[in-house]
């Protein structure tokens, strides 16, 4: 009796343990994905070279000894905010599809997403990212190149709606447009011009989809920008 007794009192233990483990881990991922959320908006802000891993522990409110315990280095930290903010964008494209009524008006949402993304974005982010890890650069890259062909379908699916050129190569198109956008990025190319970034992106996006957009398209652009005219964005 008195071993029936001591072995549930083991067992109860060794299930306490797990749940406790369990608990901890559980925190730790947590605490691992904050930590990452500021890190992706630090570096929007001041760019890989400029940020420390004692700034970063200062602005967690963590020790920097906790923060090593969870990143080894600061380059890990780095790879891990820019797969962050991929996911992130990822998940909210795919949310502004899944809502919207049709094509053009997903296109002109992911617009506002990505505009609000420049605006708060340094030049410098990608600068240092290019120049000091090369590497995470180049996953920065084939995350870009993956929307690629995605886009080209958003594309196809716009022509059957009637909002897009239906003798347009989708494929083409896409390819054009997001080998104008890695062109924005290079700001050696612009650091003469008295034209801001989200001044380029708002041209080169809007400019792009009226090339490409039927009447029916065009006009739908331009009820759609008139309904955010906050933007003070030259619609003509």
């Amino acid at each position: 009796m008195a071993c029936a007794r001591i072995i549930p009192r083991k067992l109860l233990a060794f299930l306490k343990f797990c749940l406790t483990l369990s608990h901890f881990s559980e925190t730790i991922y947590m605490e691992k994905e904050q930590i990452i959320s500021r890190v992706e908006i630090i570096l929007s802000r001041i760019g890989p070279q400029s940020m420390t891993m004692d700034y970063v522990a200062r602005e967690c409110g963590i020790s920097k000894r906790t923060l090593y315990e969870l990143f080894p280095d600061k380059r890990t930290l780095i790879s891990e905010a820019v797969r962050y903010s991929h996911d992130v964008h990822k998940r909210e494209i795919e949310e502004i599809f899944a809502e919207a009524t049709n094509k053009f008006e997903a296109l002109m949402k992911v617009y506002l997403n990505v505009r609000r993304h420049i605006q708060r974005t340094s030049m410098v982010f990608l600068d240092d990212i290019k120049r000091l890890y090369p590497d995470i650069f180049d996953q920065y890259r084939k995350n870009q190149a993956d929307h690629v062909q995605g886009f080209a379908n958003v594309i196809k699916k716009a022509q059957d709606e009637g909002l897009v050129l239906t003798n347009l190569n989708a494929e083409v198109a896409a390819m054009v447009f997001f080998i104008t956008m890695h062109n924005l990025n290079q700001r050696e190319e612009f650091t003469s011009l008295s034209v801001g970034k989200v001044e380029l992106f708002d041209g080169a996006f809007l400019n792009f989809l009226r090339g490409i957009a039927t009447i029916d398209g065009i006009k739908y652009i331009d009820e759609f920008l008139s309904h955010h005219n906050s933007l003070s964005i030259n619609n003509n």
